[in-house]
């Protein structure tokens, strides 16, 4: 038994440490996401004060162009972020951004644009990442490298199959998100219809 358990142990590890590059299932499930539309609800949690806010709304990702998240409850407010800026849309108005404002988005934008072209190895120059099958699913956890998101950032873990269902983010300063997304359609770009 014992054998058995530390070949189980080997194998995972041989898995999480054999390639450099990110598997090409996850791959698969960020191009896929990043060219559609998804309902998505969301549990914040702070440490200071400690409270948990749930939200919701729609995100509809537009490859090439960028990604409209929308949050509709308890409030409306709209991030759409483009090739080059940044805007925030809210009751009080628009504010917008440029990328030389924003060097870590900017950076985001860059890693994208990349996996999108299928490039995978600058995923792996921007984090250190372990990979699990789970049943017909898989689990990817990431923990940022560059300093510019590690300061924010803390850790990553996405859960999907075909499609990204669900990203938890732990934040530098302790918060926490739980993200749920169910994918509404592919190649819709719903919110840009509004640009």
């Amino acid at each position: 038994m014992r054998k058995w358990i530390w070949l189980m142990v080997a194998a995972s590890l041989a898995l999480t440490l054999r390639a450099k590059e990110p598997p090409a299932r996850f791959v698969s499930a960020v191009r896929r996401a990043l060219d559609a539309d998804a309902e998505w609800t969301m549990a914040k949690t702070t440490v200071s004060p400690a409270l948990t806010v749930e939200s919701s709304g729609v995100v509809s990702c537009f490859a090439g162009r960028g990604i409209v998240w929308q949050m509709r409850e308890p409030f409306m407010h709209e991030y759409r972020m483009t090739t080059n800026t940044l805007a925030i849309v809210s009751e009080l108005g628009t504010e917008t951004k440029g990328l030389k404002d924003l060097p870590y988005y900017a950076s985001i934008r860059q890693q994208t644009d990349r996996l999108l072209a299928g490039e995978t190895a600058p995923f792996s120059d921007a984090f250190n990442w372990t990979w699990e099958e789970v049943g017909t699913g898989w689990t990817m956890r990431l923990l940022p490298k560059r300093r510019q998101f590690s300061r924010w950032v803390k850790q990553v873990t996405i859960w999907g199959g075909e499609a990204i269902d669900r990203t938890a983010i732990v934040y530098a300063s302790g918060d926490q998100a739980d993200i749920r997304f169910k994918e509404t359609g592919q190649k819709l770009h719903k919110l840009w219809e509004t640009e």
